[in-house]
């Protein structure tokens, strides 16, 4: 009876030897591949590097540290940057971040600066496309009208202030953009001075100035 359950343990110990081994092999592998790693975010010095250590190795003792080092990495590397871009990508990538606030309140402030600098329509309308329910938003809108009616008088013709009435019907300053729009046409009638020239005047003005 001994003898044969000395031969029932050796048979378990030779089948379960080399699972025991592969296991142990595969352990000193992937601590292997992680310490590797580890050095390689340490020298890379920045948010991405720490980031590809935490993604890859998420079950490490240093997974967690990696990943608040990649924050801190990520929000210097913003501020660095002081781009609107920035500032959101970084919303983007922490969404749980205890600077989230503060990176919220920079990329509106930043993004209608830089608008600020453009000074133009496409600038401003990029803001309110980015930030619908911004403080600044009514005043983005009054800019860009203001910027509109610009470019209508610079261009001081029907179709440039046909432009801007097209998209403020009741701006204010539809009711100006109709009379300078209409004294141009009449101009442009009475310097042709023929019939086809008043018919369409009429037409289109319904009886002129």
């Amino acid at each position: 009876m001994q003898v044969a359950r000395r031969l029932h343990l050796r048979y378990h110990f030779a089948v379960r030897t080399p699972s025991l081994l592969l296991s142990s092999l595969f352990v000193l592998l992937v601590a292997g591949c992680a310490d590797r790693d580890w050095k390689q975010a340490v020298a890379a010095g920045n948010s991405a590097g720490y980031t590809n250590y935490a993604r890859s190795h998420p079950g490490t003792a240093k997974a967690s540290t990696a990943q608040r080092r990649a924050e801190d990495l990520a929000w210097e590397e913003t501020i660095a940057a002081g781009t609107s871009v920035a500032y959101e990508a970084f919303r983007g990538a922490w969404p749980q971040s205890t600077h989230l606030a503060e990176a919220t309140a920079k990329a509106e402030s930043i993004a209608w600066d830089e608008a600020g600098r453009g000074g133009n329509v496409g600038g401003y309308t990029l803001f309110l496309a980015r930030y619908p329910r911004s403080p600044r938003a009514p005043e983005a809108e009054l800019r860009i009208e203001e910027l509109v009616w610009s470019e209508a008088v610079s261009g001081n013709s029907e179709e440039s202030f046909g432009r801007y009435l097209l998209r403020y019907p009741n701006g204010p300053h539809a009711a100006e953009a109709h009379t300078r729009r209409e004294g141009l046409a009449w101009t442009a009638t009475t310097t042709a001075d023929t019939v086809d020239a008043y018919e369409k005047f009429v037409r289109k003005y319904g009886g002129g100035t």
